[in-house]
């Protein structure tokens, strides 16, 4: 991937497969620029901003993990959510059911943001 970036640096989805690699691998920073990277590039894909949000969503339930730019982690998931919403309002079903299926305090931050 890395390779493919660097051959065409302006492809959104590139970036979004290699922050999704990061994150799993646990490279907390490289995950986030690459994912936000890929917003960047193609800012009205609202899966960019989903998979922002299932990183924070997953680094919030991991010991109320900070994110790298410095605020909590589920509040930075749950704006990302409501940016993929915003964009493409049906993501509210599954990206919702998903979310409280997989995550544990999901549901908490849902109804307290009022999502």
């Amino acid at each position: 991937l890395k390779e493919a970036i660097r051959l065409n640096p302006s492809v959104s989805r590139y970036h979004f497969n290699l922050g999704w690699l990061y994150g799993r691998i646990g490279e907390k920073e490289k995950a986030a620029a690459e994912l936000r990277t890929a917003q960047n590039l193609e800012p009205l894909n609202a899966f960019n901003y989903l998979m922002l949000a299932i990183y924070y969503f997953n680094e919030a339930t991991k010991a109320e993990g900070v994110n790298p730019y410095g605020s909590n982690a589920m509040e930075s998931g749950v704006e990302e959510y409501r940016k993929a919403l915003s964009i493409n309002p049906s993501l509210r079903i599954d990206g919702y059911s998903r979310l409280l299926r997989d995550y544990k305090r999901v549901k908490e931050a849902l109804e307290r943001y009022s999502l």
